[in-house]
């Protein structure tokens, strides 16, 4: 039995997959980008589908409940403001692998509750890296954590001005 409820098919299915992110955090929803929709599955659908009032844009089947990327922030003020759930989304990586490789986006909260990727950019992901910065003696150390390719690029000895750039970008 999964952490969500529902038997899993596959161990690579969207099901196993949910259920793996489910199981790291089961306190908080999981909200999964699935090519146009975003899904969520087992009891999380449950709860979705009760604080959902307007059900437009979305569609339900068995204990999966599909939202447009247009009605996303809708269900997310209900299911974080209206039931003071927390709700991790995770993206679709843009590397073509099954099973689809995905990222978590944004844990939405009280304190967070405008997902960053909802409206017009919400249908495509390519997360920028972090950028962690340190004085040194010589200089400034940039650290570029580029998390989705799973690089870690360092360079020691860069000016404030080069820094700048970094971050602006």
């Amino acid at each position: 039995q999964s952490p969500l409820g529902v038997k899993l098919q596959h161990k690579h299915s969207f099901a196993a997959q949910c259920a793996e992110f489910k199981a790291a955090d089961p306190s908080r929803l999981v909200v999964l980008r699935v090519g146009e929709f975003y899904e969520l599955l087992g009891i999380d659908a449950v709860l979705a589908r009760e604080q959902l009032h307007d059900m437009s844009g979305c569609f339900v089947k068995d204990v999966r409940l599909s939202v447009h990327p247009s009605k996303l922030q809708h269900l997310l003020n209900g299911l974080v403001e209206e039931a003071g759930l927390e709700v991790a989304v995770y993206e679709e990586s843009t590397m073509i692998c099954t099973p689809r490789h995905r990222v978590l986006e944004q844990v939405v909260t009280r304190a967070t509750p405008a997902y960053a990727r909802s409206g017009a950019d919400a249908t495509t992901c390519v997360p920028l890296p972090v950028l962690g910065v340190r004085e040194e003696a010589d200089g400034v150390c940039l650290c570029l954590f580029h998390m989705q390719e799973r690089i870690v690029r360092v360079m020691h000895k860069v000016d404030m001005r080069t820094a700048m750039a970094y971050a602006d970008n």
